[in-house]
């Protein structure tokens, strides 16, 4: 295998997105409000994440791994978001976008894996 399967681009790019999380969560705290919701929205995707490592290991159905990434660029399109509009200093905006980034490589990695062809079925709600 290269550098250019795009296997192990996600599993990198998996790898890279967990260690910058820990890296921001040690990093940031403190009593501002910005400061607290950066923390919720890590905790929540340092969560995710390890959804997504566990589905990925327990061999799950590809849908549900495609919908742990989805998750995760969800939870880091938020955290970006509230980010942008707060006093966060540039280092932290800049990881934000690091790990939106990486999260949207995840995501897009996982849905380009998917077999040609084939749709997802959209779940069906109880009347």
């Amino acid at each position: 295998m290269n550098s250019d399967d795009p296997a192990i681009r996600v599993a990198a790019a998996i790898q890279d997105f967990g260690e910058l999380v820990n890296a921001l969560s040690a990093g940031v705290s403190g009593p501002l409000p910005w400061q607290r919701q950066l923390v919720a929205h890590l905790d929540g995707m340092a969560g995710v994440i390890q959804i997504l490592r566990m589905s990925v290991v327990l061999a799950r159905p590809d849908a549900e791994v495609r919908e742990a990434a989805q998750v995760l660029l969800e939870h880091t399109r938020q955290a970006s978001l509230a980010v942008a509009g707060s006093r966060a200093d540039a280092t932290v905006r800049v990881a934000l976008r690091l790990a939106l980034s990486l999260a949207l490589t995840i995501s897009t990695g996982l849905r380009a894996a998917a077999p040609p062809g084939i749709e997802e079925a959209p779940l069906r709600r109880r009347a």
